[in-house]
């Protein structure tokens, strides 16, 4: 049952988030076109190809908002919409609901973040893409070598899927407090839950940051802050899960 779960949820959204990666590796391929004719250089040429970087780099940033818009919408319509009377009459426990949409938010996430640096690396790579990105870490004083940075990649794909997913969350745990526990006033509530919920996510956050920055706080290395945060990640998420749960089980009688 959880196959088909996965199988469903990856229907109803996939095809959105597809769309965006064709436009961003759309942009990529053009880009890298435009790049061999650097030789040609003219003011037009210059601004046409400002324009074109500016749009890309728009196409990326909207790949993110709607990694994150289309779970949090999706799980709203699936839930307490139209769509809602089918989800409860589906034959499966809440476990395998919540598992199935985990499951393919981080899958979407993942892919996500891999095809956006793929296309970036793409579009603008050359003979020393890394020994590029060296010498920026170089510039703010800290040195590491190519299998450093590749370590330091995967270490941030892995916080950035969970802390993403984590937000995602906060925001369905805070739409399913304020429209399953409360009559009146619901999108009032569920917009403080989620500034409530935020804004400890936030201050943590930047605790942390600056406890590392200052020497306060007892790690030394930049990994395992990473790791600090993916912990706090997961344990937020978890957190969120748990609250979505309780609230299904309670007031929306999914068995």
């Amino acid at each position: 049952m959880l196959g088909k779960a996965i199988k469903n949820e990856f229907r109803n959204r996939e095809h959105t988030v597809l769309v965006v990666l064709l436009m961003l590796l759309a942009g990529a391929i053009f880009l890298r076109t435009l790049n061999g004719f650097k030789e040609q250089v003219g003011t037009v040429v210059l601004i046409f190809a400002v324009l074109i970087n500016i749009v890309y780099w728009a196409v990326n940033i909207a790949a993110f908002v709607v990694a994150f818009i289309t779970p949090v919408k999706d799980f709203r319509d699936r839930f307490f919409k139209d769509q809602g009377y089918l989800t409860h009459t589906l034959p499966l426990n809440i476990p395998t609901l919540i598992g199935a949409r985990l499951i393919v938010d981080l899958a979407i996430m993942a892919q996500l973040i891999l095809v956006t640096f793929f296309c970036n690396w793409f579009a603008y790579r050359d003979d020393d893409f890394l020994d590029d990105i060296i010498t920026i870490m170089e510039m703010f004083k800290y040195n590491a070598n190519k299998g450093e940075i590749i370590h330091y990649f995967i270490l941030s794909v892995i916080l950035l899927s969970v802390a993403y997913l984590s937000f995602i969350w906060l925001f369905c745990a805070s739409y399913a407090i304020g429209h399953s526990l409360f009559n009146k006033y619901k999108r009032i509530i569920t917009t403080v839950t989620a500034v409530i919920l935020s804004t400890i996510a936030f201050v943590f956050s930047l605790k942390t940051w600056v406890s590392y920055m200052t020497g306060d706080l007892n790690i030394d290395t930049p990994d395992s802050l990473m790791w600090l945060f993916i912990i706090a990640a997961g344990v937020s998420l978890i957190i969120h899960v748990l609250i979505v749960g309780i609230i299904f089980k309670k007031k929306l009688n999914l068995e």
